[in-house]
């Protein structure tokens, strides 16, 4: 699987932006385990549950960052960050150490679509609005 590149995913938000590099290297982790190999599927629940609080902290800390930049799709986002909460939780129930390939790819793919694409949409707008708006970019 294709590894993600921190530099497409960079808001200029420096601690937004660091959280984000650290999601995505989690998520380069997850898509370069060998699951075909038992011991490195054994990983992915471990992995997994590193992600998930490390996401939840990121979505706390950005509601925060909103709310203070007075930003007007903050209670929009914050729905998102709540859909994307619920869709990581129900990932998460299970142990999916003796899952097939298949199943890990599926999750994977939606992993994927948590974080790339929660970011590259709008966590993007985000720091779109503040570019223009606020003098705290760094």
């Amino acid at each position: 699987m294709n590894l993600l590149s921190f530099v497409h995913y960079t808001l200029g938000i420096k601690e937004i932006d660091e959280q984000h590099w650290g999601l995505i290297e989690i998520m380069n982790n997850i898509k370069s385990l060998n699951y075909s190999n038992t011991t490195e599927v054994k990983k992915f629940n471990t992995v997994l549950v590193d992600l998930q609080a490390k996401i939840l902290h990121h979505f706390e800390y950005e509601e925060l960052c909103m709310e203070r930049d007075e930003y007007p799709y903050t209670i929009p986002h914050k729905r998102e960050h709540t859909i994307l909460t619920s869709k990581l939780n129900m990932l998460s129930i299970k142990d999916y150490s003796n899952a097939g390939f298949l199943t890990n790819k599926y999750l994977v793919s939606e992993l994927q679509y948590i974080i790339v694409n929660h970011i590259d949409y709008s966590d993007m707008q985000y720091g779109d609005w503040v570019r223009k708006n606020k003098s705290i970019v760094q």
